[in-house]
């Protein structure tokens, strides 16, 4: 029932990207927020909302068990377990939030619709987070970002960390995340998240990339990702959409088991961000 209506918007958003191709090459909406990705600053400009039906970069705000879980997935993994044996299967997903450029350099947004459809149905933590701007110049941006991981599904966590784009070329960048997730109930549970992406404009309205890192859980075991990436944007007015998806192997690298590198564990990820720029 749910792909009946998921399947004909990805057509839709698809075909109506060639009467909106002549928008994408202005640089910029009317807030400074460019129709490239590789151009966007570290937080959303002040009087900017964001709807997010997809990550809203690949970093930070895009891995982990906090601040992990936006866009419509379909994933197979070790949390894909039902049935008398327990077993492996798939996972359909849709992660749904929400984001706001508060002052010049302050980001705030929530998680707030996690929803699992298969293989049962499920309502997961809803999160909120907030993240500042320290540095922003040609170079180098960098922010401070905490978020809270409510217990409405699983334990109560906070994180605590930062992100940073490296800016390697006009159309070059590396956008990395450290973050240090922290799970309370009976005991604590600390993970660290190390989230990095490279990400090429190959044009106006496209970029590609590639995605790893290193998810380290204390006291037990760590594992690396790896992925692909792609999204397209369109520019009407002061208003943007990006359109994106990934494939991800999410744990390509595990440092225990038989095997060290594994693709049996796998997500694909579809969505997109829409920006309303100027708003107050």
């Amino acid at each position: 029932m749910f792909l009946r209506w998921v399947a004909p918007l990805f057509l839709s958003l698809a075909f109506a990207l060639p009467a909106r191709a002549q928008n994408t090459s202005q640089p910029t909406s009317a807030s400074g927020l460019s129709t490239q990705y590789v151009k966007r600053p570290i937080v959303l400009p002040q009087g900017t909302v964001r709807i997010d039906i997809a990550n809203p970069n690949y970093s930070s705000l895009d891995s982990g068990l906090i601040n992990g879980g936006r866009g419509f997935r379909i994933s197979r993994n070790g949390a894909c377990r039902s049935g008398a044996q327990f077993e492996i299967s798939s996972c359909v997903d849709l992660g749904l939030g929400a984001g706001i450029g508060i002052l010049p350099n302050l980001e705030a947004g929530v998680f707030l619709v996690p929803l699992r459809f298969s293989p049962y149905s499920d309502f997961g933590n809803i999160e909120a987070y907030g993240r500042y701007s320290l540095v922003d110049n040609t170079k180098l941006s960098l922010a401070a970002q905490v978020a809270v991981s409510m217990p409405t599904d699983r334990d109560f966590g906070v994180s605590l960390g930062g992100a940073f784009t490296l800016k390697i070329d006009p159309r070059l960048i590396i956008e990395v995340g450290a973050e240090l997730e922290i799970f309370v109930r009976d005991s604590t549970n600390i993970i660290l998240d190390v989230p990095a992406a490279l990400i090429f404009q190959v044009a106006p309205p496209f970029f590609v990339g590639v995605k790893t890192g290193v998810i380290a859980i204390f006291d037990s075991h760590f594992y690396a990702p790896f992925g692909f990436l792609a999204g397209y944007t369109i520019r009407d007015g002061r208003t943007l959409v990006d359109i994106s998806a990934s494939f991800n192997f999410d744990s390509f690298y595990r440092s225990r088991g038989r095997e060290p590198f594994s693709t049996d564990f796998w997500r694909l990820t579809l969505g997109g961000r829409i920006y309303f720029a100027d708003l107050f």
